[in-house]
């Protein structure tokens, strides 16, 4: 199928030297994955060790926004599908939340705290822990920033050219 393609291929890119191209992997993972649980569990699964190993080993900020944004999206799938999947749906969240728990800090760089907190805020509510984290990163931000995040209005404020996030 094309997802088997498209997985493959993101699938090999996480093992790539080129930065560009394990970001362009998890951007990749990030957009597929959580659209096909039920086709994608097996290759969530077994990709958790390779995400830890990246957000343990990289970097680059840009990695490490997609991990986020990848996560977020795991984490909203992968908590939420029902009894008959939970012993696979643990797995996979506790496997993301510690890929979470690798790159989310308010020690960040200003930028990745911005798409962090944005990408996040849909599954804040998850579990304590998160929470925590999330308000511990929300209060080492600027108030200009917080400011910015907080009013935030689709795509008017995207494209809001007296405030840029990079």
């Amino acid at each position: 199928s094309l997802l088997d393609n498209y997985m493959f291929y993101a699938i090999s890119g996480l093992s790539h030297p080129s930065p560009k191209v394990r970001a362009a992997s998890v951007a990749i993972m990030s957009t597929l994955l959580p659209l096909s649980p039920d086709l994608s569990a097996d290759i969530v699964k077994g990709s958790i060790p390779d995400l830890i190993k990246m957000a343990e080993e990289e970097t680059w900020w840009e990695i490490h926004a997609y991990l986020l944004y990848l996560c977020s999206g795991l984490m909203k799938t992968f908590s939420s599908r029902g009894p008959a999947t939970e012993e696979v749906d643990v797995s996979i969240t506790m496997g993301v939340f510690e890929v979470i728990k690798l790159i989310f800090s308010p020690k960040l760089s200003r930028t990745i705290k911005l798409i962090g907190c944005t990408s996040l805020a849909r599954i804040v509510d998850i579990n304590e822990e998160l929470s925590e984290m999330y308000l511990n990163v929300m209060c080492s931000l600027t108030t200009k920033d917080l400011n910015f995040i907080l009013s935030l209005r689709g795509q008017a404020g995207m494209e809001n050219p007296n405030y840029n996030i990079l």
